[in-house]
């Protein structure tokens, strides 16, 4: 493990003029002040360590030296895995790359759920087919949208300073929480829709709230509280909606 501070009497690698202030965590180098980066509190770095550990702090989604299917299953297995790390520490990025992320993992899993019903509940009618894709890219990514544009605007109101386009890609980023939909083959789903779309909204609702302080600005308590409130409200005014009879 590289130690935090240089003993006394170092002086920098590139300039032995200058004492040195800092150890670079990556290469082990000591560093002057001209010299140090300081990428968070415990992690200064010299200046040709930089651009390599900024990739490092990408998500994989973002690493222009992966392909597409590692970026993306890569970039699955962290937000599944590490999902409260993922959100609170997420850096800027392109929401473009996010939404193909976001379309991979709901035709992958709208893809198998379809084939899982196929073998334990037989194909629904020709009628139904399209019906069902549309309502699932609907659960998937058309509520947590709405719910997107409630928080930025409320978010706003309370002077963030975020832009749309970095809740979009946090929304985006939070489309593997369609996974509880596999729920759905070993319950009936009419039984636990209500269920799923509130939990669905609620997770997509966190990684708002945690991503609040880096993308929008925001202290983390107010975003966690207005992500959240307006998650519950969305989700009581959807299942209420509901259960009116057609007009």
């Amino acid at each position: 493990m590289v130690p935090r501070k240089p003993p006394g009497g170092s002086v920098c690698g590139a300039h032995p003029v200058d004492p040195a202030v800092a150890i670079c965590s990556r290469c082990g180098t000591f560093v002057c002040a001209a010299c140090s980066v300081t990428m968070s509190a415990d992690a200064p770095c010299c200046r040709p360590c930089e651009p390599l550990l900024r990739q490092d702090l990408l998500l994989p989604l973002d690493r222009a030296t992966l392909g597409w299917p590692t970026r993306i299953a890569a970039t699955f297995v962290q937000v599944v895995c590490r999902p409260a790390r993922t959100f609170s520490s997420l850096e800027k990025g392109s929401p473009a790359r996010a939404l193909v992320f976001a379309a991979a993992v709901l035709v992958a899993t709208g893809s198998a759920l379809t084939a899982a019903n196929v073998v334990l509940r037989g194909f629904p009618a020709s009628s139904d087919r399209m019906w069902w894709i549309l309502r699932f890219v609907w659960n998937g990514l058309g509520r947590a949208l709405l719910l997107g544009i409630a928080y930025k605007f409320v978010a706003s109101w309370l002077g963030g300073y975020g832009t749309f386009a970095s809740t979009v890609r946090v929304i985006a980023l939070a489309t593997p929480i369609v996974l509880l939909r596999l729920a759905t083959l070993v319950a009936p789903p009419q039984s636990i829709e209500a269920a799923i779309n509130f939990l669905e909204l609620v997770g997509v609702g966190i990684a708002l709230g945690l991503s609040g302080p880096k993308q929008q600005g925001l202290p983390r308590l107010h975003s966690m509280i207005i992500a959240l409130g307006t998650a519950v409200a969305l989700a009581a005014l959807a299942y209420f909606a509901g259960r009116l009879p057609p007009p």
